[in-house]
């Protein structure tokens, strides 16, 4: 059983294509357009066009030859609705990203969507009538594909054309899969991968006997606290990179409102959490002195690493960040947020890696109260910690150039009866 994705820009015949090959009747999900959408639905090249899938695709196909089912789940090309767009990918094997050479720069998106998350996949460019028609070297060129990336023109409507996309897929999953693996290049801890968080919570707490470990019914969650119940860890198994995976949670007493709250999302990389893990073990979550907001000391003492290590150090009114030497990894802390009451839960630390603290790879998340020294041995990991990630492809600039004429001898032109896929597999 494989799980593949159909995924590419508005309009571009998502939605054809899962129900041209579908063995069983497809799950669709599309509603009409709207006056109301029409400042944010775009409908240059494809003004026909009265429907939209508002969450998901959904169909099945059997490949004999390979003696597998194909679930096949197509996503919704609207900006608005990308943030289905981790969930629906979840597991999936491949990726199928459907382009229209009418509007190329569409494709963009769903392209560094899966080269990010280093997923196979292929590009198919739907062969609409009326379009101007480009080889597949063209548009390979005009989307700076890698040469490891095949792509194919075909006709979603045509069961034949679309099933040879699959194939083509397939048979480029099972190439990577075979392919040898470069070996993890060393980076900063704030650059590693999360690795297996749900190992690092089973090592330590086969380490920690004073740590005993709860699940919930759902077994979606596991809880995890210490013998004197005023330390408590939630894990959430399942959540996306993005969100909340983890909450660290301390009380004055095991019957007391929560004094502080620290949450890390998904994509923690897995040494910076190894070091929370460490610094619960070690007792410094039980150093908080009640009653005490973050002050200039314990600020001091939190992020002493950070400047020793020549982060740049800058102040915006209520804002003081610490921000890595090459700009790709910082922490934050609140001024205002540090002055709430106590038991608040505001945002008074952020510690972030990625492009920037608007938009993180990973996050952190911690209240007033936290402890200084937790945050200190956290600051320390970011400074000077190191650990692994898997080679990721190089970014590359994208812009379509495709010319405003076909090419001086153009496909044949794709149609329902069109029998074959022409495909470009170097």
């Amino acid at each position: 059983m494989l799980k593949v994705v159909i995924a590419g820009g508005f309009g571009v015949g998502k939605t054809t294509l899962v129900g041209t090959v579908s063995e069983i009747r497809p799950l669709i999900t599309e509603e009409s357009l709207t006056i109301a959408g029409q400042d944010t639905d775009d409908l240059t090249g494809i003004g026909a066009k009265t429907t939209t899938t508002v969450a998901m695709d959904f169909g099945k196909i059997s490949l004999e030859g390979l003696n597998t089912e194909v679930f096949l789940f197509g996503t919704p090309g609207q900006e608005r609705f990308w943030f289905t767009w981790d969930d629906l990918c979840h597991g999936a094997v491949g990726a199928v990203v459907l382009a229209d050479t009418r509007r190329l720069t569409d494709s963009f998106a769903a392209i560094g969507y899966f080269e990010q998350r280093r997923t196979p996949f292929v590009v198919a460019v739907n062969q609409f009538d009326g379009a101007l028609r480009y080889s597949t070297d063209e548009v390979s060129d005009a989307l700076r594909l890698p040469e490891s990336v095949p792509v194919l023109i075909c006709d979603a409507r045509n069961y034949a054309s679309a099933l040879d996309v699959l194939i083509c897929l397939i048979e480029l999953r099972i190439e990577t899969q075979v392919s040898r693996t470069p070996g993890p290049e060393a980076v900063p801890a704030y650059a590693a991968d999360p690795g297996d968080h749900d190992g690092l919570l089973d090592a330590f707490l086969d380490e920690h006997g004073d740590w005993q470990k709860w699940r919930t019914w759902s077994d979606e969650t596991t809880h995890a606290i210490h013998e004197d119940q005023t330390l408590r860890v939630e894990r959430v198994h399942e959540a996306p990179a993005h969100e909340t995976a983890w909450t660290v949670a301390g009380y004055e007493t095991p019957v007391s409102d929560r004094m502080w709250l620290l949450t890390l999302t998904g994509a923690t990389p897995a040494p910076v959490l190894q070091t929370l893990l460490d610094s619960l073990a070690e007792g410094d979550a039980f150093e908080t002195a009640i009653g005490s907001p973050a002050t200039e000391k314990t600020v001091t003492q939190a992020t002493r690493a950070l400047t020793e290590d020549g982060w740049k150090h800058t102040i915006d009114g209520r804002w003081i960040r610490w921000t890595s030497p090459a700009g790709d990894a910082g922490v934050q802390f609140d001024a205002f947020a540090a002055q709430s009451r106590r038991h608040s839960s505001l945002t008074t630390w952020t510690l972030w890696a990625g492009p920037s603290i608007e938009q993180p790879a990973w996050a952190i998340h911690a209240s007033p109260y936290t402890p200084a020294p937790m945050l200190a041995h956290l600051s320390e990991e970011l400074a000077h910690g190191t650990g692994t990630r898997q080679p990721q492809a190089a970014a590359r600039e994208r812009r379509a150039n495709l010319g405003a004429s076909p090419p001086a001898i153009p496909p044949a032109k794709a149609g329902p009866a069109a029998s074959h896929t022409q495909g470009r597999h170097r």
